[in-house]
């Protein structure tokens, strides 16, 4: 492998311990490793972001179960005043990067894929489109084909961490009737009953967030607004034509 980093670490997270590896060194040199432990305790977690600081170590990838990772990122992100480069990296990518040694533990293989650059953030690199991102979490309705005919289906099964957490902001967006998400809800609600629109306000969270994520762009509630305006106007336009079509006159407001 061929560095591009000087300083690197890796955590490897679990509920109750988090294992921390050091890599640094000059490029083209074996690095000086360094292992600490911490456990998940909030105490503790300052002193592995003090560790952080005092290394100068602008580089981390991190490998969790579950959602153990979030209280280190929220942290460690704050660190040299939010220049620092934070991972949460997918565990299956890495057992199939070759060169491990059998005695490597997990901290010092993910510090060391990260410092020759061969970790990627496993969110965006692990989905291809919005559809895998929402199967992933169990947003997606399964499929129930028989004769081919599509018959109504149950949602699949995913992550329940993140599938709980995008039904609770939805709760909370229905409640905000000024939004357009929250007519969205109701619409979908009135039709389909409020459990099957709260998960599919849900689904088109988690779209949304990973469009904003695919192309950078901030959330933007005016484009809701101006495409409610051009279905109103389409809609307006068909009720004219229909009814010129049955022979009335419309006389456009003032």
């Amino acid at each position: 492998m061929q560095d591009i980093l000087t300083c690197a670490m890796g955590l490897d997270v679990h509920r109750d311990i988090i294992v921390a590896c050091l890599a640094k060194g000059e490029l083209g040199t074996d690095p000086e490793i360094e292992i600490r432990s911490f456990s998940t305790l909030v105490p503790e977690m300052k002193k592995l972001r003090d560790w952080v600081l005092e290394a100068g170590c602008h580089h981390i990838a991190m490998e969790s179960t579950g959602i153990y990772w979030q209280p280190i990122y929220e942290m460690l992100e704050p660190c040299f005043e939010g220049k620092i480069n934070i991972l949460v990296v997918n565990a299956r990518h890495m057992k199939n990067v070759p060169g491990r040694k059998t005695d490597m533990r997990d901290a010092q293989w993910i510090a060391t894929l990260l410092r020759a650059g061969l970790l990627k953030g496993s969110f965006m690199s692990s989905f291809s489109d919005s559809q895998h991102s929402c199967s992933w979490a169990g947003l997606s309705p399964g499929n129930n084909e028989s004769a081919g005919k599509r018959k109504s289906a149950h949602i699949n099964k995913g992550n329940p961490y993140l599938k709980s957490m995008l039904c609770e902001i939805s709760w909370v967006i229905s409640g905000k009737r000024t939004l357009y998400l929250s007519g969205w809800y109701w619409r979908i609600k009135q039709r389909k009953g409020s459990k099957r629109a709260t998960i599919a306000l849900a689904r088109k969270l988690l779209t949304l967030i990973y469009s904003m994520l695919k192309t950078g762009r901030p959330y933007n509630e005016d484009c809701f607004e101006q495409r409610r305006k051009r279905c109103e106007r389409k809609r307006a336009h068909r009720m004219v034509n229909e009814l010129q079509r049955l022979g009335y006159t419309v006389v456009p407001p003032n």
